[in-house]
């Protein structure tokens, strides 16, 4: 992190939040960055978008042991009980969609109200779910993804409050250039 900060001489403050206290703090605190974000129509101006640095294909994810939930369309997912994070950008749309929702503060607490049986299903990446299975220490075929919802996939950016230092906003997006001539993207 601290080569990509040299060119403007600075070293950042690092500070990890819930999802919903990350995005309030981006969108109210200059000089504050957020990773990674959706880049929706909702959100174009409320952001600088510095540079894409990975893509969602979201879904439902649930346990494998309920083999009594069956989904085809976005209409039978609506009989179910599903934990969503608050001002994520799926949860804005699902709740449109006419889904109802249990609120938590970030993925995390999702994925317990889906481990203790508090809810039938989550909202995640199926890549993400491979990698909270891990963090878990759930064995691989503990969860699995159910059913990818179209209109839950969307380029995730590194972005910043609107008040951030012009400087700081040209010296990253030269570093993400560099970064992406030099060495590529690791998502395609």
């Amino acid at each position: 992190m601290r080569d990509i900060f040299a060119e403007a001489d600075l070293i950042p403050n690092i500070q990890m939040y819930p999802w919903a206290r990350a995005y309030k703090v981006a969108k109210e605190r200059e000089n504050t960055f957020i990773y990674s974000l959706a880049r929706t129509p909702e959100r174009e101006n409320t952001f600088h978008w510095i540079a894409a640095v990975g893509k969602f294909e979201l879904g439902f994810i649930g346990l494998t042991e309920r083999t009594d939930i069956i989904i085809e369309n976005n209409d039978q997912a609506k009989n179910y009980k599903i934990a969503m994070q608050r001002n994520d950008f799926s949860t804005q749309i699902l709740l449109k969609l006419g889904f109802e929702a249990v609120l938590t503060s970030d993925i995390q607490k999702s994925y317990d109200l889906l481990l203790a049986k508090k809810v039938d299903l989550i909202v995640d990446d199926p890549l993400y779910m491979q990698q909270m299975s891990d963090y878990l220490e759930l064995k691989p075929e503990y969860l699995h993804f159910i059913y990818k919802i179209d209109a839950l996939t969307v380029e995730a950016y590194l972005a910043t409050n609107k008040k951030t230092d012009p400087e700081l906003i040209k010296a990253l997006k030269r570093a993400y250039l560099k970064i992406k001539t030099v060495k590529g993207l690791p998502y395609g």
